[in-house]
């Protein structure tokens, strides 16, 4: 019904990227700058399937973290368990394991940095310039991990003119407040200095069941500072040093509402999604710092950079279900995790342009190191006997890279890309498990002996790439792309014995095959974007909940395994059109075809032909904006977004209590510029229907844990600037 109906209203209405600018005399759109291939280029020239939202878009669109760019971005996905535990999936593919030896999917960077742990990724989106989504496998340039897209996130840097802005959103639902502030300072002519800092405050939009409380509050403050040094033409050294803290209180998992899984114990726990949730208090903690060091030498043709980086993350989490009745559930379980990973990158990039600029390449090494130490806390009772296993983990991972790409014009519409990259990791797991509670433990999840382990264990692989596009005409560009993508191997998360403990899963290994137009019409008045995709998954890494003792639903644990084979087969539509000076319109749409081709569990239930979690077959976006300028009043933006969110499975076994139905998600905004350009006010709405959904949610039998969406939220922003620019 869907697709049907998307038939219809796409070549009109859809677009990705609403970046529309109109010149005083004319109507068109702006050409988008991205750093997809490592070097500035326009999106259009791009051989690759890129989103990108620029930073007037970011504010038009409240793009306040990762999340918020799903609504423009096709075959695209986040969900959180977590207000920190970003789950991220690009075309089917992305990762729940967010234990101390799971890596993500799709890798997120920020100023060419990567965040290797994904509890550390879910930064605030403040003082951003632009942000740009790849979608399919982009391990040549970006490296491991990167099996399914990666997000590059990047900043404002330090400019040579003073000025800055303050902006507050001081009324809205849920006592919400959230402050913004920038200064750019320019000290002399070679040395500028900017800084900018965001506080976000509100309470939760769920409510304890036993303490009547509401939980998911949330607390935030986040700085980043940035000093440039340029002395010269040919060198540019830009230090970056931030601070993020995060206070969330409440349970951040939930029990699964009746109505969506079956009841438990036969009670009807949880009628509303959102304010009957039956948990205890529960609390969040985060602090990430970061540093950065990155340095531009002009050397001949070409530009030497390097880029130094360390990021250190801590993790106080704790959560206290209680009031679960009978079986198949245990009568209570708290958790408790603390983490601390300390990341350190470096990677050396040499890109220059031969031939008569006709060669275009690029060679760069890359070196990372992660530590990850982990405390986890399990209490459990179950028909009166108790069970208080402690985790301490400890995972250190090395990876060393090689990689180069080079692009050859055969002419000035012919364009031949290779690139190929060597990736060789090490990871090695000091785990020790102790029984807090003195005694020996009974056979209760998530362990059932006490044990301790050091192992180690490497792999490495040549993942590359080759593509060729032409321009049939100067706006007209077909492309066709081959790519290999490649996420590390690991170790159990919390594995329930010495022998689990010591059984690795394997690397996951995939192969895209990719066609697509990217064309611009009217005088650049309409923008299409279209690709369509084939993805072919080895060993693709699966976390499964399964007993650690056959038949005994107490001992449940996470186990990461390897399934065989995945096929995931879709398109991607992207459109934009400038209609009149004043009216932009445009939107998204993906059809995605994902299913095992041969998955066997270790429970022995094949899953031939079941469809991948997470993966809705079709999905889009719609918007509309329009500006007209009210003479001395000022300027006045209207705009409005639907996305619709197709059915989806959260658990690859296609269980009906894993299935939620499709959705529609509703926002709005009207804003005011001042004729000056120097005051803003905006009065924004976000799913203004209420719609009440499951963001994700993993399944126990007939029950579960789930994260409810947010409902209707409002607010009443305002903006100052102030300097020269």
């Amino acid at each position: 019904m869907y697709r049907r109906k998307l038939l219809i209203v796409l070549p009109l209405i859809m677009s990705t990227l609403p970046m529309s600018v109109w010149a005083e005399n004319e109507v068109a759109l702006e050409e988008i700058v991205v750093t997809a291939q490592r070097r500035a280029q326009s999106m259009q020239d791009v051989p690759v399937a890129v989103s990108a939202f620029d930073e007037d878009t970011i504010e038009k669109m409240r793009i306040e973290d990762i999340g918020d760019i799903v609504a423009a971005t096709p075959s695209f996905s986040y969900t959180p368990f977590s207000q920190v535990d970003p789950q991220l999936f690009i075309r089917g593919i992305g990762s729940s394991d967010d234990g101390a030896g799971g890596d993500p999917s799709v890798l997120i960077f920020q100023d060419d940095v990567v965040f290797a742990r994904a509890s550390g990724a879910a930064v605030n989106m403040f003082d951003v310039q632009r942000i740009e989504v790849l979608r399919g496998p982009q391990s040549t340039l970006y490296g491991k991990n990167a099996v399914g897209g990666a997000v590059h996130v990047v900043t404002n840097d330090p400019t040579d003119q003073f000025g800055g802005s303050l902006a507050v959103t001081a009324l809205g639902d849920h006592d919400r407040f959230e402050s913004t502030g920038v200064l750019n300072v320019p000290i002399n002519d070679e040395l500028q200095f900017r800084i900018a800092a965001t506080t976000k405050e509100s309470d939760g939009y769920n409510r304890s069941l036993t303490t009547g409380r509401r939980v998911d509050g949330e607390g935030n403050i986040s700085v980043r500072a940035k000093l440039r040094y340029a002395p010269s033409d040919t060198f540019e050294g830009i230090l970056a040093i931030s601070y993020s803290e995060d206070d969330i209180y409440g349970n951040t998992r939930k029990p699964a509402p009746a109505g969506t899984f079956a009841n438990i114990g036969g009670t009807n726990i949880a009628p509303d999604l959102r304010d009957r949730q039956p948990n205890e208090d529960g609390f969040l903690d985060r602090e990430i710092t970061g540093f950065s060091w990155k340095m531009d030498w002009q050397v001949g043709n070409g530009t030497f950079s390097s880029v130094t980086a360390f990021r250190n993350v801590e993790i106080n989490w704790f959560q206290d279900l209680a009031g679960l009745p009978t079986p198949p559930f245990i009568l209570r379980t708290s958790n408790l995790w603390r983490e601390e990973s300390d990341q350190f990158s470096q990677e050396f990039r040499y890109s220059f342009d031969a031939m008569d600029d006709r060669l275009h390449g690029l060679v760069g090494l890359f070196y990372l190191t992660e530590e990850v130490d982990r405390e986890e806390e399990f209490i459990r009772s179950f028909a009166g006997v108790a069970s208080n296993p402690e985790f301490n983990q400890q995972n250190d991972t090395t990876s060393y890279a090689v990689f180069g790409q080079a692009t050859y014009d055969f002419s000035d519409k012919l364009h031949l890309t290779l690139g190929t990259r060597f990736t060789a990791d090490d990871k090695e797991i000091d785990l020790a498990v102790v029984d807090l509670s003195g005694g020996t433990l009974p056979s209760l999840a998530p362990a059932t002996e006490t044990y301790a382990i050091d192992t180690d264990e490497g792999w490495d692989e040549i993942t590359s790439s080759v593509s060729l596009d032409y321009f049939v005409t100067d706006d007209v560009l077909i492309y066709g792309r081959i790519a290999e993508g490649y996420k590390s191997g690991g170790f159990q998360t919390a594995p329930a014995s010495a022998v689990a403990a010591l059984q690795s899963y394997d690397p996951e290994t995939a192969l895209t095959f990719e066609l697509g137009v990217k064309a611009e019409w009217w005088d650049k008045r309409i923008r299409t974007n279209i690709s369509v995709f084939k993805n072919d998954y080895e060993d693709l890494q699966v976390l499964q909940l399964v007993e650690a003792v056959p038949g005994d639903l107490s001992t449940l644990i996470l186990v990461t395994d390897n399934a065989a084979d995945a096929e995931i087969k879709g398109v991607e539509l992207e459109v934009l059109a400038a209609l009149t000076e004043g009216l932009t319109v445009g939107g998204t749409y993906s059809y995605l075809d994902a299913e095992f081709e041969d998955y066997v569990t270790n429970k022995g239930a094949d899953l031939a032909g079941f469809k991948l979690r997470r993966t809705p077959e079709d999905s889009f976006s719609i918007f509309a904006e329009y500006a007209f300028n009210a003479g001395n009043v000022g300027d006045i933006v209207i705009r409005a977004d639907l996305q619709q969110r197709g059915d989806q499975f959260f658990e690859n076994d296609n269980r009906a209590v894993s299935f939620e139905k499709g959705y529609d998600l509703i926002n709005a905004s009207v804003r005011w510029i001042s004729t000056d350009a120097r005051w803003q006010v905006s009065l924004w709405g976000k799913n203004l229907g209420d719609e009440e959904y499951r963001a994700t949610s993993i399944s126990v039998a007939d029950s579960g844990f789930s994260r409810i969406g947010p409902p209707r939220t409002w607010g009443l922003s305002f903006k100052y600037n102030f300097g020269d620019s």
